[in-house]
């Protein structure tokens, strides 16, 4: 049987209860050494807050197809970028499209009982009748990639990925 317990606001498991309390005593000497080793307090407390630990993000990533996996990795590249260009990148038709890749991602993280917004989030602004949307990874995924060295694998190539329907 194994043991749950919630810490900083993520659920760890342990097999026994004396590898629970082992690892909770790692925890918090991790957090002391994180603290040491991210001089930035802001980096450190979204490290401490996120959702994303390399568990959850590994997760996350080996679960995407081809053109989801190379939309968050431009997202993520991407400080912000708005719709339009990241339908080009992905080499898709038009927003609908992009929108079934999204809604690709939302499947994904809703596996995992995440959010779109854990991931990213999207600011619209209206011009007249016409909206522009932009894309921001969270700070946290952004940091977890990092962490695990996501963040550096080449995208791939969207437009090779698509299928061809009959």
């Amino acid at each position: 049987m194994s043991i749950r317990f919630r810490h900083r606001g993520k659920e760890w498991e342990a097999d026994t209860p004396e590898e629970a309390v082992r690892l909770r005593e790692l925890l918090a000497h991790k957090e002391y050494e994180d603290a040491q080793d991210y001089p930035e307090q802001e980096d450190w407390l979204i490290r401490s807050e996120t959702v994303w630990t390399p568990d959850v993000l590994w997760a996350f990533v080996q679960n995407l197809g081809p053109q989801t996996a190379a939309a968050v990795k431009i997202i993520l590249n991407a400080e912000t970028i708005s719709s339009g260009d990241l339908v080009k990148r992905l080499q898709v038709e038009n927003e609908m499209a992009l929108a079934g890749i999204l809604s690709g991602i939302s499947k994904q993280l809703k596996k995992l009982e995440l959010r779109p917004t854990d991931l990213y989030t999207v600011s619209t602004v209206w011009a007249g009748k016409v909206r522009h949307r932009s894309f921001q990874i969270t700070r946290g995924f952004a940091l977890a990639a990092q962490e695990v060295g996501w963040h550096e694998e080449k995208e791939e190539n969207a437009a090779a990925t698509k299928r061809k329907h009959k």
